[in-house]
């Protein structure tokens, strides 16, 4: 099940609650920004509703600043996932003793895969974080290098 359809079932499953209810709980559970938010909510309602009556005239749009927001997000939260887990216990104690075997450092490795509103996320302790969409990739070791790419990216935007 995609992100959107998660979205919808969340609205279907609580459509007697309030809107002001509703959006920031969308904000938390789905970790996106208001105006995402507030877009799902009316699309939900437009569909769900079979009416344009309730939705205001001017059609709200997410940015490009939004998406790369969210997965900016995205990307900072599995990395301190990840390094939580690493400081936690995956580094066993130097000179254990395993079947008369020494053992010098242990290293256990943690993987994640999540599914975003801009494709498939894939985290590997010591190596990053990737993205991948379609034909497209982009792999990130680290947030300073997303921010860095970040930055770059965006004063090529600025150029155009």
């Amino acid at each position: 099940m995609g992100k959107i359809d998660e979205i919808n079932k969340y609205l279907t499953d609580n459509q007697c609650r309030a809107k002001s209810y509703l959006i920031p709980k969308l904000i938390d559970k789905f970790n996106i920004s208001k105006r995402s938010a507030d877009t799902y909510y009316y699309k939900w309602k437009i569909e769900y509703m079979q009416t344009s009556k309730c939705v205001p005239t001017e059609e709200v749009k997410i940015s490009k600043e939004d998406v790369r927001a969210d997965a900016k997000k995205v990307a900072e939260e599995v990395a301190r996932q990840l390094a939580k887990e690493i400081k936690k216990d995956h580094i066993a104690e130097v000179s254990k003793k395993v079947d008369d075997l020494e053992v010098i450092e242990e290293v256990v490795i943690k993987e994640v895969k999540l599914k975003g509103r801009n494709g498939v996320y894939e985290a590997k302790t010591g190596l990053g974080v990737a993205l991948e969409n379609g034909a497209y990739k982009l792999a990130f070791c680290n947030v300073e290098e997303l921010t860095e790419f970040y930055n770059e990216y965006k004063k090529v935007f600025e150029r155009i």
